[in-house]
C-alpha cells in the first residue's frame, strides 16, 4: 500500500516534469506531510534499535515521536544541510544505551549525509545501515534499504557516472 502511495507520488512528479533537485524536493516535501509513509519506513528497522535523524524530515520524525502519534523509539536528530557542506552537529540524542543504530531520512542518491553522520559518529557508535523512503541511485548498495527505489520501477539510463 505505501509503495503504491510513494509510486502514485513520483508519477505525479515526473508528470510535472520534475528531475534533479526540483524532483527530490518536492518528494522530500511529499513525504515529510505524510505520517503513512513515515510508519512504513520505521516499520522496516530492527525492532530495540536506535535511528539517527537530521534535517528537516529528521524534526518532523522526532515531533512525531514525541507527540505520539509514531511509536517510542531513541534517536539522536542532527542538523540539516550537512549534504550541502555544514558540519555535523547533534540537537537532540536521547539514544540512552542503544548500540544498533539505524539512520533514516526521506531520500537518498549518493549518500553524503550519511556517510558525514557515519563518520561523525564513529568509532563511538557504529551506524549500521541506511532506511529510507526513496532511493533515486542508478546502482544498487547493500548499505541502502529502502520503501521505494526508483530504478526498480522505471526504466532510464542515468545521463552521468554513479
Amino acid at each position: 500500500m505505501v509503495k503504491k502511495e510513494i509510486e502514485n507520488i513520483v508519477n505525479k512528479l515526473l508528470d510535472k516534469g520534475l528531475s534533479g533537485v526540483e524532483f527530490f524536493d518536492e518528494l522530500d516535501e511529499h513525504i515529510v506531510n505524510n505520517i503513512s509513509i513515515i510508519k512504513g519506513l520505521l516499520d522496516l528497522v530492527p525492532e530495540n534499535s536506535g535511528i539517527v535523524l537530521s534535517g528537516g524530515f529528521g524534526r518532523k520524525v522526532s515531533q512525531l515521536i514525541e507527540s505520539g502519534s509514531l511509536p517510542k523509539i531513541n534517536y539522536i536528530l542532527f542538523n540539516g544541510g550537512i549534504r550541502s557542506g555544514k558540519e555535523p552537529e547533534i540537537l537532540i540524542d536521547n539514544l540512552g544505551d542503544k548500540t544498533d543504530l539505524y539512520f533514516l531520512d526521506d531520500t537518498i542518491y549518493g549518500g553524503k549525509t550519511y556517510k558525514d553522520i557515519r563518520d561523525y559518529l564513529n568509532p563511538e557508535r557504529l551506524v549500521k545501515s541506511v532506511y529510507v523512503v526513496y532511493d533515486g541511485a542508478p546502482v544498487e548498495r547493500d548499505w541502502v534499504n529502502s520503501l521505494f527505489r526508483y530504478y526498480d520501477y522505471f526504466e532510464s539510463k542515468p545521463n552521468f557516472k554513479f
